[in-house]
């Protein structure tokens, strides 16, 4: 995705050095997607490989990660996806997913019966707690009937 956008040059050091170290798009990658996934550094720590070992994920975290540089990286990737013809098909993003999915419980593979196919849709309301986002059932669709 940074090769398309170049959204990892909006994370840039703190005290507004110019260099960039090497292999931190690396670094900033992994601590995205520990951040993103809300599992700490461990399960993208490699200590074989320079980018990714404990001390410089700590330093690049603490030197690189803002908010302002997640916004800015953020709105370099809306304005990638934004004019593409699936986005356009979605519409214009007037819906958050805190607005509610429709979502049919069933499988993925169309030969592998499931008893979810038996039931009928169910509202899906994603909830954030603060850290985590939970799915909630709220109840089944009455338009759809067993």
């Amino acid at each position: 995705m940074h090769g398309w956008t170049g959204f990892l040059d909006e994370y840039t050091h703190m005290a507004g050095a110019e260099t960039r170290e090497p292999g931190l798009p690396e670094t900033l990658s992994a601590l995205l997607v520990s951040e993103a996934c809300n599992v700490g550094l461990t399960p993208v720590a490699d200590e074989t490989y320079p980018p990714l070992s404990r001390a410089r994920l700590n330093w690049v975290a603490h030197n690189y990660l803002r908010s302002a540089a997640h916004a800015a990286a953020n709105a370099r990737l809306v304005d990638y996806h934004t004019p593409l013809p699936l986005a356009q098909a979605w519409g214009g993003g007037e819906m958050a997913s805190a607005d509610g999915m429709r979502r049919h419980p069933c499988c993925h593979h169309p030969r592998r019966l499931q008893p979810a196919l038996l039931r009928p849709p169910a509202r899906i309301h994603p909830v954030l707690d603060g850290r985590h986002v939970h799915r909630l059932r709220l109840e089944a669709d009455p338009r759809h009937t067993a």
